[in-house]
């Protein structure tokens, strides 16, 4: 019998052909899954020239201010806090005219009902001693007129009911004119009252008071 050599080449031809070798697949890429986290492209954003004016948002506005209320305050025209009371008004034994200055005040608090008004020396001989008390005086009165009066006129340290000006023995004397705002319409006395009785009728009423001081020397 003749034999036929086979070659290896044919040989492993056969054997793919027998035992279904193929050459290995081609991968393929996997396909890209979307990133729910991922960030989306930034949009465009118009820029502004820099010359351009920003309006104001309403949280950038200042708070409007509360105003505040006016100081209560007490003056005269004819001298100043602190300064010379004029020779015509003290009294008449110093060559005065025994005529009370012009006053005006503002400021006074919104649940005033009426005013009192005193005049007081502190640097009397002997102790503070009362020129001029006057009560009653109606919320609505803002200023008292040279020689004025209001409401009613107590009895001052001298014994009578009027007007006792500035009448400093010796040295120069402190006169204080004090208003008081009081929350009453009335303290219930009548013209003349003594001026114990007026201060007594003041006791709880009071809910403000201002006072401009004068200096007077003989």
């Amino acid at each position: 019998m003749k034999h036929t050599i086979i070659s290896p080449i044919v040989c492993i031809a056969i054997l793919l052909a027998l035992f279904g070798c193929a050459p290995a697949p081609t991968p393929v890429p996997p396909t890209a899954t979307p990133n729910p986290t991922a960030t989306a492209a930034p949009t465009a954003t118009r820029v502004l020239p820099t010359n351009t004016p920003v309006p104001p948002t309403l949280t950038s506005l200042p708070p409007t201010p509360t105003p505040r209320p006016e100081p209560f305050a007490l003056t005269s025209s004819v001298f100043a806090e602190g300064a010379t009371i004029p020779k015509r008004f003290a009294c008449r034994e110093h060559g005065g005219q025994d005529v009370s200055p012009d006053l005006q005040w503002k400021g006074a608090p919104a649940s005033t009902r009426s005013f009192v008004l005193i005049m007081d020396d502190p640097d009397a001989p002997r102790a503070t001693f009362t020129h001029w008390v006057l009560f009653d005086i109606p919320a609505a009165q803002t200023q008292l007129a040279e020689g004025g009066k209001a409401g009613k006129i107590g009895r001052h340290d001298a014994g009578t009911a009027d007007y006792f000006g500035p009448c400093a023995p010796s040295g120069t004397h402190r006169y204080i004119f004090t208003l008081y705002a009081m929350n009453t319409d009335s303290l219930g006395l009548s013209e003349g009252a003594s001026l114990a009785n007026v201060r007594g009728a003041m006791a709880g009423r009071t809910i403000a008071q201002v006072a401009l001081m004068g200096r007077y020397s003989r």
